[in-house]
C-alpha cells in the first residue's frame, strides 16, 4: 500500500488550530465576486427554471470600508438578477439584517 503522507501527528494539528488567530477582517467581497463570477454566465437563463442565488455564510467580520462595498456589490447584483443569501454566524448582527436576504435590491426578514 502506498501513501502520500507519512504518519499524521495530531497534536501538532491541534497545536496548528490553536495558534490561528483573527485580526484584520476577511475580505468579504472577494468571496462575494468570485461566487457572482461564477453565477454570471446564467444571468440570462430563464428565471421560471433556474435561480441564481448567492448563500454566502460569514462571521460579518469584516473592514468597514469592506462592508460598505460588499453592501453595494449585493444591491447592484440583485438589480442583475443574481440575489443574495447572508447567514450571519457571530459578531456585525446590524450588518447581517441589512445585508440579511436582498432580491431585486429589496430586503426581506
Amino acid at each position: 500500500m502506498f501513501f502520500l503522507v507519512g504518519e499524521t501527528d495530531m497534536e501538532a494539528i491541534c497545536g496548528h488550530i490553536r495558534d490561528v488567530t483573527s485580526g484584520g477582517g476577511t475580505n468579504m467581497n472577494a468571496g462575494l465576486e468570485t461566487a457572482i463570477d461564477l453565477l454570471s454566465e446564467h444571468e440570462e437563463a430563464d428565471a421560471t427554471q433556474l435561480n441564481n442565488w448567492v448563500v454566502f455564510l460569514t462571521n460579518m467580520m469584516s473592514s468597514d470600508i469592506d462592508r460598505n462595498i460588499t453592501i453595494i456589490t449585493v444591491e447592484q447584483t440583485a438589480e442583475r438578477g443574481i440575489h443574495t443569501t447572508s447567514i450571519g454566524c457571530g459578531w456585525a448582527r446590524a450588518l447581517m439584517w441589512r445585508n440579511h436576504s436582498r432580491r431585486s435590491g429589496e430586503q426581506t426578514t
